[in-house]
């Protein structure tokens, strides 16, 4: 009976034992946190935005003189504020995980350069800051429970890789 106490004590202490040294280890095991912006501008110093749909209308909004306008409508005037919070978002986006880095799938995820369900070209004094086809282009998978899970798919001009966009917090 005190044999067996004893190597019960004992695996109860090396138990003890590696269970602390794990604690103190540290946990690579941490959930993704994005640190890389998408796109690193100033949004003060972009001068026009345009937004276009493959095979479809596109939009045009240009600053001139610290108002946004619509020029293709007789410079009829936009939302300023929305227009501000807008760059805001996406100067807060943050480079996500890597889900696909072949062309093909590129244009699987609408994302090319030929097909795309959103481009947003950014310019600063007609210079290209930008330009990001399919950014607000939203991805709808259906999961095992049948909820809609909404992921945001980004390619920039260049990248090979398709990655999610995540929000600043």
């Amino acid at each position: 009976m005190q044999r067996l106490t004893f190597i019960l004590a004992g695996t109860l202490g090396f138990q003890l034992i590696l269970a602390l040294g794990l604690s103190l280890g540290g946990s690579d095991y941490r959930a993704f946190e994005a640190k890389e912006p998408l796109m690193a501008f100033d949004p003060a110093s972009i001068s026009k935005i345009q937004i276009d749909q493959s095979g479809a209308n596109s939009v045009t909004l240009v600053n001139s003189g610290g108002k946004w306008d619509l020029p293709e409508m007789a410079d009829f005037p936009a939302d300023q504020g929305k227009v501000r919070e807008f760059l805001g978002a996406l100067a807060g986006l943050k480079k996500g995980w890597v889900t696909a880095t072949t062309s093909d799938t590129a244009k699987r995820f609408k994302v090319s350069d030929e097909e795309h369900e959103r481009r947003i070209v950014l310019e600063s004094a007609g210079k290209q800051v930008s330009e990001v086809p399919a950014l607000v282009a939203i991805q709808i998978f259906i999961t095992s429970n049948s909820q809609l899970i909404r992921l945001i798919l980004v390619r920039r001009v260049g990248w090979t890789a398709i990655c999610l966009a995540c929000a600043m917090t």
